[in-house]
């Protein structure tokens, strides 16, 4: 073997160390969704108990929709993957409705019951057409062909109402959509919040487990070979079936493994992190 380091090419640093940065950065924003969902929530309360209260009131409530949407939409927008205008143009968007909302709260609700028959169909339409784009893929396509289809149903029933039942059913929609969302926005807060530990207990630790996440009946153990930037080029792995390596075996596994990548690393003239 030669003595000289094996040059693999990389001037930089490579785009898989901003995306992991990106990721763990991104992750620890897991809050802003826990918070979202609480404010979905209670939107979806006072929609859902709306009586006598004015018109203007869902409105606004409408425009904060807007905003938080927007605002998340900002967050996703600093993914560096993809076409990160996209994200930013429709973050505008979103705000800039807000703002709309807030300026005629009356008039975004009478201009939402007035189209609400036509934005159910366009919902219908949508829900038909990826339920068949997801056949292949999702064995519960049919769930979203039957909902696509109520759903378009409803939109030309609700074209045939007058205003105040178009009205009623708004505000019943719109209630069931912030609770839907409140609780995903939640439950998905909890998710990142959990990635994120993840990220740092592998980035601590030097080594990633896989403990039946990929393939039911396999344990995987496996960490970094790195490059002359310390940036990850390759990967030692063992895998076994979860008979034989068990989920307390991680703790000796997990080192020898790093032990081992580490060796290859600085036989290539990498450097260890």
């Amino acid at each position: 073997m030669a003595d000289h380091a094996v040059q693999t090419d990389l001037a930089t640093p490579p785009i898989g160390a901003a995306l992991r940065d990106t990721a763990r950065d991104i992750t620890g924003y897991w809050w802003t969704w826990l918070v979202g969902g609480i404010a979905w929530l209670a939107i979806a309360l006072v929609i859902l108990q709306f009586d006598s209260a004015s018109v203007a009131t869902v409105g606004i409530l409408v425009g904060l929709m807007f905003v938080f949407v927007g605002l998340q939409t900002v967050a996703l927008a600093r993914v560096p993957w993809g076409p990160r205008w996209v994200s930013a143009l429709f973050a505008v968007l979103f705000l800039v409705s807000g703002v709309l909302c807030f300026v005629e709260p009356r008039a975004t609700f009478a201009g939402l019951a007035d189209m609400l028959g036509f934005l159910f169909l366009i919902v219908g339409v949508w829900w038909m057409i990826r339920s068949f784009v997801e056949r292949a893929v999702n064995p519960l396509w049919w769930t979203g062909l039957i909902s696509g289809i109520l759903m378009t149903g409803m939109a030309f029933w609700t074209a045939g109402q007058f205003f105040i039942e178009r009205a009623y059913v708004l505000l019943v929609f719109a209630g069931v959509w912030a609770l839907m969302q409140g609780i995903t926005d939640i439950v998905r807060a909890f998710t990142v919040r959990r990635l994120h530990e993840t990220l740092g207990e592998v980035r601590r630790a030097g080594y990633a487990i896989d403990d039946e996440q990929n393939a039911i009946g396999l344990r995987c153990v496996a960490a970094a070979i790195r490059d002359e930037h310390g940036q990850p080029f390759g990967a030692i792995s063992l895998v076994g079936p979860t008979q034989r390596i068990k989920s307390a075996d991680f703790a000796q596994i997990g080192p020898a493994v790093r032990t081992a990548a580490d060796e290859i690393t600085a036989a290539y003239g990498g450097r260890s992190k």
